[in-house]
């Protein structure tokens, strides 16, 4: 019996055709891609033979299947649900939101410099500490802590703490410890307090130094993932950006997918615009982690289809991302 694809992606994947009108764009980009954007890390916390926490690549080079770096870090695998993983370049950073020993949220990091052995370390604002965050954000997809940016040194974290009417309030601060951090209200396309309630259960919420973004995975007025973008036109870390709708769009994905995987907004082929990414960890027809990317010209349109040589079963032992470059 001839297999049979179940997705659309599926067919995207194995036969590379256009289907039902979208077209696949391949792999390979006219614009600058930096070194590390468009690869996969995968930043393993459990179950590692090191018994630290550990980073993998997919290389974009190789077509994702295989990988220029294996690597123990200084993290230890304890950490694993303490917070969030982020790849910055080739610098690991874990933003730690429990059990953390200031007792405020902390930075931590280790460098591609030191080979993975030390980093940095700092202390944040007491408002984004304590218990609160620990319980409203631990491992929580829909309103993700975020690396974007630096200031006076530090990496600057940004979050989604709360909403008020028709304002979405978020935090921004770098360290150490309290030294600028600013907490403003944005103006949300997402509507009132409970359209935002809805935005969370529905989807994911980022915010970023220079946009707001939402990922709407369930109830769509299109049948597909929806992509909506906020830019602010303050980007004054002492300010009160206000924000406008700029980009509010269905996707090339389908709504089945919607819990097959990982979807995030990243610029990750460096035209300086978010794709919408999609590493998909179930129900997969190359029987791999398969990436996926969206051409931001048209969110229709997929820039980038690949499996790679990770395994099914790594989906859970760590975390699956594109690189980032700030």
């Amino acid at each position: 019996m001839k297999y049979f694809p179940k997705s659309v992606l599926g067919f995207i994947l194995l036969f590379g055709i256009t289907i039902l009108g979208v077209n696949f764009i391949p792999t390979t980009n006219a614009g600058a891609v930096g070194p590390d954007t468009e690869t996969l890390f995968f930043v393993k916390t459990k179950n590692t033979g090191s018994g630290k926490v550990e980073l993998h690549t997919a290389t974009k080079a190789s077509n994702y299947k295989s990988s220029d770096l294996h690597t123990a870090t200084w993290f230890s695998t304890a950490d694993a649900d303490n917070g969030y993983w982020q790849v910055v370049g080739r610098d690991l950073y874990f933003i730690k939101v429990c059990n953390t020993g200031s007792g405020y949220l902390e930075v931590h990091s280790a460098t591609a410099s030191s080979g993975y052995t030390s980093g940095m370390h700092a202390a944040y604002s007491s408002y984004l500490g304590g218990e609160y965050v620990c319980n409203k954000y631990k491992q929580s997809d829909s309103r993700p802590i975020t690396i974007s940016g630096s200031q006076n040194g530090f990496p600057r974290v940004f979050m989604t703490t709360g909403f008020s009417g028709d304002k979405t309030y978020a935090q921004s601060a770098s360290g150490d410890r309290g030294i600028n951090s600013n907490n403003y209200a944005t103006t949300t396309p997402f509507g009132s307090q409970e359209a935002n309630d809805a935005v969370c259960s529905n989807g994911i919420l980022a915010t970023r130094y220079n946009a707001m973004t939402f990922i709407k995975k369930q109830a769509t007025g299109t049948g597909k993932i929806e992509f909506f973008q906020a830019s602010q036109n303050n980007t004054s870390v002492s300010g009160t950006p206000s924000s406008q709708l700029v980009i509010a769009t269905p996707t090339f994905y389908q709504l089945s997918d919607a819990k097959n995987g990982v979807f995030s907004s990243v610029d990750v082929n460096g035209d300086g615009r978010q794709e919408v990414s999609f590493v998909k960890t179930k129900n997969t027809d190359t029987k791999s982690i398969e990436v996926f990317y969206t051409n931001p010209s048209n969110y229709q349109q997929l820039g980038l289809a690949s499996g790679t040589w990770f395994s099914l079963s790594d989906a859970q032992n760590g975390v699956l991302q594109f690189g980032s470059d700030s």
